[in-house]
């Protein structure tokens, strides 16, 4: 290893000493594969052949009983806990104890036998025995090769991939986060046959915050990385990305930052500052005033021009990437890129969060977010009202029609200076001496883009539905504060509500 160029360190402590591999500990445990599925796969009936001998061995010498044992119980415990795709390896020590007791199991078989048939029927049984312990051997022996012949493969399989890698156009110098079957072959070929000297390859190990951000470090640096090309770079810190790379590789590589800037605050611990959409993909970026206590999933909902739901996409709390940056672990100041695949067709509106999943439970973090992703125009077929209400908000235009026993209004709001509340708008139809027949009061398209995320210039398109009533005169809207009921005058002095002429 030093040959080749690496540290005394990373000699010692990650390979020697198998640090390197400890993100395999731990992660997920293998009980009935470990205790039942590869020990039957491997035996067979000789299980049975197995525990006669191990009880055998504990009444005639029980040390070399216990010590036999306690073998198998610390190697199974071990490949219990080590997530590995050929843990079968990790349990030869398993395999030679159950072998032994096999060996003492026959042997009892055939002691047994002999003591207890009479001498005639002792020699058949002599035969016997020799001959299904002949045949479990065989079936082993088959297992053996089916399990060595699958191996032979995979190895097979890394060598050739190694090898590809190796005689590819990487750059001098890189360093590889690949899996381990390919990283460990590309290692036996340079310690072995001398080629790629200059390159570094590593057991992909990006779940782990340190190493991912030592990874990043070196692509700071100017050095190449590459990693497995099904890497999900869907939460990441902003600047960084990936792309296609010689091979099957990707490489990590910086990117620039190009993103609208977005005002919106979920809470006094993190913000969202910027949004950047194209035909790929729709990239929130994040960003924490204080670090956040716990895990949390990000949203995004999509709506059309008249509120309906187009879709919605959820980014889990951890780990749907290889390296899922928990929320918990956002750093102060610094901006976590978080990438949704791109707005469905239509959708005009778009509303973002947070929300903890603990116990199956979910419930919303902070503020839900609210955004206009496609400018709505005014048709030309658009009657002009311009009535203004609290120097805001102005209802520029509508288009009345007629739907069967009802009323269609659309109404388009523009919004001038900055928002300062939730405002609900009402629409209110009345006779000809001003009493209400029927009205309907809600905050805009049905609460899906409120006042308070409107911005300035901004064009809402907002449908209302009203009976039509024979002695309907006239429809009313306007503007009011919930908490108090308080209507937003209008700027011209007309009282608090534009009027549409229904006769």
């Amino acid at each position: 290893l030093l040959a080749a160029g690496a540290t005394l360190h990373y000699a010692i402590y990650d390979i020697m000493l198998g640090q390197e591999f400890s993100n395999s500990l731990l992660r997920e445990f293998h009980l009935l594969e470990v205790l039942a599925q590869i020990p039957f796969e491997n035996f067979h009936a000789g299980l049975a052949l197995a525990l006669l001998g191990a009880v055998t061995l504990f009444r005639r010498k029980r040390n070399l009983a216990l010590a036999l044992a306690l073998v198998y119980v610390m190697d199974a415990a071990f490949a219990l806990v080590y997530s590995v795709p050929d843990v079968q390896v990790f349990l030869t020590p398993s395999f030679v104890v159950i072998a032994l007791w096999t060996a003492v199991g026959a042997g009892f078989v055939i002691e047994w036998t002999s003591a207890h048939f009479p001498r005639g029927e002792s020699r058949v049984a002599a035969i016997a025995a020799p001959v299904l312990l002949l045949l479990l051997a065989l079936v082993s022996v088959t297992r053996y090769d089916q399990v060595r012949a699958q191996v032979n493969e995979e190895a097979g399989t890394a060598e050739t991939r190694a090898r590809t890698l190796l005689t590819s156009n990487l750059r001098s110098g890189a360093l590889l986060e690949i899996d381990w079957e390919t990283a460990t072959a590309i290692r036996f070929l340079q310690a072995t046959e001398r080629l790629r000297l200059d390159l570094e390859a590593r057991l992909i190990k990006l779940s782990s915050r340190e190493e991912y951000l030592w990874a990043l470090q070196n692509v700071d640096a100017g050095r190449a990385v590459y990693t497995e090309r099904e890497v999900k770079w869907t939460r990441a810190l902003a600047g960084y990305g990936v792309q296609p790379g010689p091979a099957d590789l990707a490489q990590i590589t910086r990117v620039p930052i190009q993103a609208e800037i977005v005002e919106g605050k979920i809470d006094d611990r993190v913000q969202l500052t910027a949004m950047h959409r194209d035909d790929s993909a729709l990239v929130l970026y994040w960003q924490v005033r204080q670090p956040l206590t716990r895990d949390l999933a990000t949203f995004v909902h999509y709506f059309d021009v008249d509120g309906i739901a187009l879709g919605q996409e959820d980014r889990a709390a951890c780990c749907e990437a290889l390296y899922g940056y928990r929320t918990s672990e956002w750093e102060r100041g610094r901006e976590i890129a978080d990438s949704f695949h791109p707005p469905p067709q239509g959708a005009n509106y778009l509303r973002t969060g947070m929300y903890s999943a603990e116990n199956g439970e979910i419930e919303a973090y902070g503020r839900t977010l609210f955004f206009q992703i496609r400018p709505v125009t005014i048709p030309a077929s658009a009657r002009w009202l311009n009535a203004e209400f609290g120097a805001q908000f102005i209802a520029r235009a509508y288009d009345l029609s007629k739907e069967g026993d009802h009323w269609k209004l659309v109404v388009y709001w523009e919004m001038r200076g900055v928002p300062k509340a939730d405002y609900k708008i009402f629409a209110h139809l009345l006779d000809g001496a001003g009493k209400i027949l029927a009205q309907t009061d809600r905050e805009p398209l049905d609460g899906i883009y409120p006042t308070s995320a409107w911005r300035t210039g901004q064009i809402v398109r907002d449908p209302y539905q009203l009976p039509a009533r024979a002695d309907g005169a006239k429809i009313e809207i306007g503007m009011y504060y919930p908490p108090t009921g308080e209507r937003l005058a209008r700027s011209d002095g007309k009282g608090d509500a534009g009027s549409i002429d229904l006769r």
